[in-house]
């Protein structure tokens, strides 16, 4: 029987020890690495696009529903000609939807694009000794731009 009472107090002890472990790491600071920092400004040049990419088509969607609703005389019995004129607004807006989002996205780069570029050349640079290229197609291995194989 005591065999059994140190064996569950073992197995407690590092579930105890794992749950110390992992409230620690919550609550210790993590060290933001430029890679971090990158990935950031990446998301973050993207983000306001998508946010209003999703909101828009979502809006328009609804505009093209209704249009269609109207259209079918599910709603407003007697204005086929007014839910036919809000389908294709919607369905416009829709297709529109796309090239907004290209545009958004491009401004979203260019308002970062300094500093990815600063922080990518400064990555690269930092382990240019360690990169090694394969060219899949030739079967070459290439270290710091000098053919291996």
């Amino acid at each position: 029987m005591g065999v059994k009472i140190e064996k569950e107090r073992l197995i407690m002890n590092k579930n105890e020890k794992r749950y110390v472990e992992s409230v620690a790491k919550k609550y210790s600071t993590k060290e933001i690495t430029k890679l971090d920092q990158l990935k950031e400004l990446d998301k973050s040049s993207r983000r306001g696009a998508m946010v209003f990419a999703y909101v828009f088509g979502s809006i328009s969607s609804l505009v093209m529903g209704f249009g269609m609703c109207v259209a079918m005389e599910v709603i407003l019995k007697g204005w086929m000609w007014l839910g036919i004129v809000v389908g294709v607004i919607g369905m416009g807006l829709c297709a529109a939807n796309y090239f907004i989002y290209r545009k958004l996205e491009e401004k979203g780069k260019n308002r970062n694009a300094a500093k990815i570029l600063e922080l990518s050349k400064e990555l690269l640079n930092e382990n240019d000794s360690n990169i090694i290229y394969i060219c899949s197609k030739k079967n070459t291995i290439y270290i710091n731009s000098h053919q291996l194989y």
